[in-house]
């Protein structure tokens, strides 16, 4: 019996290990490295920004609930989507999803790790298992019995998918043009080497011909700097408890007087937090001159604008981030638009992805991402009822015919219907009463066709006149 999950288990082959998967971020025991990476260093930090930032943490988790949060449908063949919804569900697809769309978001890059038989991977398989071994004990057609087991074993849970960390992974090209590309996992001084058909890659801004899509977060680097700067210092400012208020000016009393030295006490005891809202009472000529204190929410306009900054770079609308909005609500929605547009093209720009690496070629479906906010609901209705009725006159005088107006409102050919209905036949019918028009097409049914196939009573009905009682009276 061939068993194709040992067989690529082999390495003399030249294949590879078929079954590699990724290292997990995290610190191994007893292990030193002493390799150090500039790219992943500056991922690393700009990690830690986040990590340490309410305000970013808020803009990514609003961008990522946006794109994938409504879930997510296939189209195409029934059988099909079946097999597309048990591979989702079998790999948690929507965590994965997840956790790649706040890498995507982040650092630029999401990563999906897809493993399993790919194309070329069979077909050397085939090839070498034919060229090394005796098949005439199999009988037949040995080539589509070894191709219909693999794809068999990758139906049933070969192929896997799983979040790859962008911050672990470089991009090296095989040569000078890019013809291929290596993507190259390091965490510590493990590797692991995946070749470019075995990474899903969601790139956000390809800047300078890059394969490694640029952060948007490294253009505002240095806000995220002031606002961490300006939590630190108000959160020192209430650690240290929360400082010296001022001075006490005691006249006509020297440093060794007994009255210095309790008012001095009584202050140390005022000193512990706990007596913090107690009262001091004093005698004799004090004076008090107090220092400059904090002021209550000191540099919160200036934290405001940080936070705005941040948002700006996907256009996100205040009231998004948990931010007040300012402005009429004209100019609000108008911002609303504009962020779910962006986030509607990012949708657009995942599913492409998906489809042409996944999808469509191992299950003949296509990924889309449900979108249920408002604006895309209502545009995406208005445009669709303005197109059936385009195309209800464009049937009725004649100028297209089923198929094309099929064509034009993305009916798919299987649900199409196979006869003409009711309204088609009136459509047909209304063709047949205009002045010039031949009734003959090739593109559809004749109108003697039509009513052949209606009921006699209605056929008897539509041809016969209505008698006129008073025109007849009068020709007698």
């Amino acid at each position: 019996m061939v068993n194709i999950k040992n067989y690529f288990k082999q390495e003399q082959f030249g294949i590879g290990n078929y079954y590699r998967n990724p290292l997990l971020n995290e610190q191994n025991v007893d292990m030193y490295s002493a390799f150090t990476s500039e790219d992943i260093t500056m991922k690393k930090t700009i990690l830690e920004y986040f990590k340490g930032s309410p305000l970013v943490i808020s803009v990514i988790s609003a961008l990522v609930t946006d794109v994938v949060s409504d879930g997510y449908e296939f189209d195409g063949a029934k059988s099909n989507i079946d097999r597309a919804l048990d591979f989702a569900k079998k790999n948690y697809l929507s965590k994965i999803l997840e956790a790649a769309g706040y890498d995507y978001f982040s650092l630029g890059n999401g990563l999906i790790y897809k493993g399993g038989l790919t194309e070329e991977k069979l077909k050397a398989f085939v090839q070498d298992f034919m060229k090394r071994r005796s098949y005439s004990s199999y009988g037949g057609n040995v080539k589509e019995y070894l191709e219909k087991k693999a794809y068999d074993e990758l139906a049933t849970g070969e192929r896997k998918i799983k979040h790859l960390p962008a911050s672990t992974v470089e991009v090296y090209p095989s040569d000078k043009f890019g013809s291929e590309y290596l993507y190259k996992q390091r965490v510590n001084v493990s590797e692991s080497i995946f070749t470019e058909d075995e990474i899903i890659h969601f790139m956000d801004i390809p800047l300078d011909g890059k394969k490694w899509g640029f952060a948007r977060f490294e253009s505002i680097m240095d806000h995220l700097d002031l606002y961490n700067f300006i939590m630190k210092y108000q959160q020192g400012y209430f650690k240290n408890k929360p400082g010296m208020y001022g001075v006490y000016i005691l006249k006509n009393k020297s440093p060794t007087s007994l009255d210095y030295k309790k008012f001095v006490e009584q202050l140390r005891i005022m000193k512990n937090p706990n007596e913090f809202n107690s009262t001091l009472v004093v005698t004799g000529d004090t004076e008090f001159k107090e220092f400059s204190r904090m002021k209550d929410m000191e540099f919160k306009t200036l934290a405001d604008w940080a936070a705005e900054e941040a948002a700006l770079l996907w256009q996100m609308p205040p009231s998004r981030y948990g931010k007040g909005g300012s402005g009429n609500s004209q100019e609000t929605a108008l911002s609303t638009q504009a962020y779910f547009r962006n986030v509607s093209h990012i949708q657009s720009k995942w599913e492409e992805v998906l489809n042409n690496e996944l999808f469509e070629p191992m299950f003949k479906v296509e990924f889309r991402f449900k979108r249920s906010y408002l604006e895309d609901e209502v545009r995406e209705s208005q445009m669709m009822k303005t197109r059936a009725d385009y195309t209800q006159q464009m049937l009725e005088l004649g100028l297209i015919n089923l198929e094309y107006a099929a064509k034009l409102n993305n009916i798919r050919e299987d649900d199409r219907p196979k006869e003409l209905g009711k309204s088609q036949i009136e459509i047909l019918r209304s063709r047949s009463k205009m002045p010039g028009k031949n009734n003959q097409s090739n593109d559809w049914n004749s109108n003697d066709e039509v009513m052949d196939d209606m009921p006699t009573q209605q056929v008897k009905k539509s041809h016969t006149p209505k008698s006129n009682p008073k025109k007849e009276r009068m020709q007698k």
